[in-house]
């Protein structure tokens, strides 16, 4: 008798149970979600990586006239000379104690 009432339903006419479509709703909610807050997380770091970008200033050496000039790359014409150097850097002037979360601060 068990088979019967499994049989009377022809194959792919089967009721979805409730569960199921219980089941569906929370995991596109989780997935919808989670794609929410992906998307969000990308955006939030783009506008981050802009302003940092901005906010970095590229400098060179060029040679004009035979003397070097520190300047701005974006001030760079045909026929500069530029000083092509690997690194260099300067000492940070904030105080060691600003990574740690003081407020005093001492030289580097």
């Amino acid at each position: 008798m068990g088979n019967r009432a499994r049989d009377s339903h022809p194959a792919g006419s089967r009721r979805v149970q409730p569960r199921q479509s219980s089941d569906a709703v929370i995991i596109g909610t989780i997935l919808l979600a989670s794609v929410g807050l992906g998307f969000g997380n990308e955006y939030k770091a783009e506008k981050t990586a802009e302003a940092l970008h901005s906010s970095v200033r590229h400098r060179c050496v060029v040679v004009r006239d035979g003397h070097p000039q520190d300047t701005d790359v974006t001030e760079l014409v045909p026929g500069d000379v530029v000083d092509l150097q690997l690194a260099r850097w300067s000492r940070p002037t904030c105080g060691c104690s600003l990574r740690r979360g003081s407020n005093a601060t001492s030289p580097c």
